[in-house]
C-alpha cells in the first residue's frame, strides 16, 4: 500500500508539472495576444484610412476573443493567467516594430508589418502545438486559433 501511495504521489506531481508547463505555454500566447490587441487598438487611433481602421477593429476583437479563451483554459488548469499589463518580451518583440509603422507609412506598409507579426504568432502556435502535454479540448481550441490566424494571413491582409 505504501508503494502505491508513493507512486500515486509522483503521478500527481507529474500531472501538476504538466498543467504548469501547459499554462506557461498558454501564458506566452496570452501575452502575444494582449500585445497584438493593444497594437491594433493603437492603430485604430493613429490611422486615418477608414478601411484600415475597420480592419484593426476586427483584428482587435479577434485577439480579445482569443485572450478570453486562453484565459479560461489557464484558469481551468488551476493556474494563474498573465494579466493584461504583463507583456512578455516575446510579445513586445513581435509587435513593437508594427507600432512604428502606424504613422507616416502607406496602407500597404502597415498591413505588411501586421501580416509579418501575425505570421510570427502563427509560428508560436505551431511551436506550442508540438508539445504533447497540450491535449484534448485545449489542443482543439489552440488549433482553432492557429487556423483562424492562418486564414486571416492568407485572406484579410489584401485590403
Amino acid at each position: 500500500m505504501g508503494v502505491f501511495n508513493f507512486g500515486y504521489f509522483y503521478l500527481i506531481k507529474y500531472m501538476i508539472m504538466s498543467y504548469s508547463q501547459v499554462a506557461d505555454l498558454l501564458n506566452e500566447l496570452l501575452g502575444v495576444h494582449y500585445h497584438a490587441e493593444k497594437t491594433y487598438k493603437t492603430g485604430i487611433e493613429h490611422v486615418e484610412d477608414s478601411t484600415l481602421k475597420s480592419f484593426f477593429v476586427v483584428k482587435a476583437a479577434e485577439k480579445a476573443s482569443m485572450v478570453n479563451e486562453l484565459t479560461d483554459i489557464i484558469i481551468r488548469l488551476n493556474e494563474t493567467p498573465l494579466k493584461a499589463g504583463q507583456l512578455s518580451q516575446k510579445a513586445a518583440k513581435i509587435w513593437s516594430d508594427t507600432l512604428l509603422f502606424f504613422k507616416g507609412n502607406s496602407k500597404a506598409a502597415v498591413l505588411e508589418e501586421c501580416r509579418k507579426a501575425e505570421q510570427t504568432v502563427l509560428e508560436e502556435y505551431e511551436e506550442v502545438l508540438k508539445h504533447t502535454s497540450v491535449t484534448g479540448f485545449n489542443r482543439t481550441i489552440l488549433e482553432g486559433h492557429r487556423d483562424e490566424i492562418a486564414e486571416g494571413i492568407s485572406s484579410s491582409f489584401n485590403i
